[in-house]
Order: C-alpha cells, then structure tokens, then sequence
C-alpha cells in the first residue's frame, strides 16, 4: 500500500436487516471484523422504510465499548441519517486490523419501524 492509498477514503458498507422484514430494535444486529487498520472519517445509515412515530437510532460498538458520543440517528420520516438534527460523532475513530465490530440498533419507527438499515463507514486506511 502506498501512501496515496491512505490519503483516498475508502467504504464499507454493511446490511443490518433482512430484505424487507420490519427493523427490531436489537443488541447485536451485525458482527464483523475490521478489514484493515482504520481511521474513521464517517458513518450514516440510509434505510429504504423510513422509520415513522419516532426516530431510528444505532450504535456502533468495537471490542465490546461504544465508540459513538452522539448516535446515529434517522429522524421519523426520514430515508437516512445523513439529514439529522444531531450528527453522529465519535469517542475513538482509530480502529485495528480484527478488532470486532458489533452494531446494535437501539430504536426503531413507533408507528412504522423502518426497513432494510444499511449502514456506511467512510475511513482512511492507516
């Protein structure tokens, strides 16, 4: 790898949920490991169902701690996080080579939970 491979971000991209089965708030809905040494730039979740009644809310956890202050959040009526009031931001954005990634999805929609929660991490490689 070279070093203008580490300056061009680079996207993972993961899904949550079952092709269109309702979202369930849930500890655990995906566990992978990091790829490769990382260094997180962003995240959002898009969704294909918005989430209506209230918010949609996850979380993003690596070796068992939450790296996120501020949670990703998609606000009821909405098709992605990338428009919410508050951004997620992060507590530890350097991550290794292996350590475990698990998402959990804290909250669904109260009247329609939303579907198909895809979420985006956008990092440079380190």
């Amino acid at each position: 790898q070279t070093a203008i491979d580490k300056l061009i971000p680079t996207v993972l991209e993961v899904n949550l949920s079952q092709l269109d089965a309702n979202l369930t708030a849930l500890v655990g809905v995906a566990k992978f490991p990091c790829p490769e040494n990382m260094t997180i730039l962003s995240c959002f979740v898009s969704v294909t169902t918005a989430p209506t009644g209230s918010s949609a809310q996850w979380d993003i956890n690596v070796e068992g701690s939450s790296i996120l202050t501020d949670k990703i959040i998609i606000e009821a009526g909405e098709y992605s996080s990338l428009d919410a009031t508050t951004q997620p931001s992060f507590s530890d954005v350097t991550i290794d080579k292996g350590e475990d990634f698990v998402i959990d999805r804290d909250a669904v929609g109260a009247t329609v939970a939303g579907q198909n929660d895809v979420l985006t991490i956008i990092y440079q490689k380190r």
